[in-house]
């Protein structure tokens, strides 16, 4: 259990988040809390942070994106970003130029953007690396019947 201290410039006031996981890619991390609350530090040049723009956050980490639903998890590459709201809804954004976000689209994406391609499968892994995501998915049955002869789905 990891409590982190931050000052909130608005209300001048210190306070302590419980911390679920810390991830980081080159020049960026985030912060995920026991609450659902992500927040984003650091380098954002190519959108990394997922705030809608390329501004760096170095002074605070109390910059939080909020979502309507809570995440699960968050993956860092190194200038790009992958969040799981739930069991099969993946966002991404930063840098695409190798098409590392999933999207159909080698344009760098400055805020969430979903990741369609999984089709609803239940992911079991997700890992990042300098310019490669990699998700892997539970088999998936239709009509009873498994697909693929048996194998998970990998989508690079």
């Amino acid at each position: 259990h990891l409590v982190l201290k931050d000052f909130d410039y608005d209300s001048e006031k210190e306070f302590e988040l419980a911390t679920e996981s810390i991830v980081c890619g080159k020049n960026h991390l985030f912060i995920t809390t026991r609450e659902g609350k992500v927040f984003a530090y650091g380098d954002n040049r190519h959108g990394q942070l997922g705030l809608g723009d390329s501004v760096k956050r170095l002074k605070t980490i109390s910059k939080w994106i909020h979502f309507e639903n809570s995440v699960i998890e968050v993956w860092c590459g190194s200038h790009h970003t992958i969040m799981r709201r739930n069991y099969c809804t993946l966002f991404g954004f930063g840098r695409n130029g190798h098409f590392q976000l999933g999207l159909p689209h080698a344009n760098a994406t400055f805020s969430p953007e979903e990741i369609k391609g999984i089709n609803g499968a239940e992911l079991t892994h997700v890992a990042c690396s300098y310019y490669q995501t990699i998700f892997i998915t539970k088999p998936v049955y239709i009509n009873d019947q498994l697909n693929d002869e048996g194998y998970s789905h990998v989508y690079l």
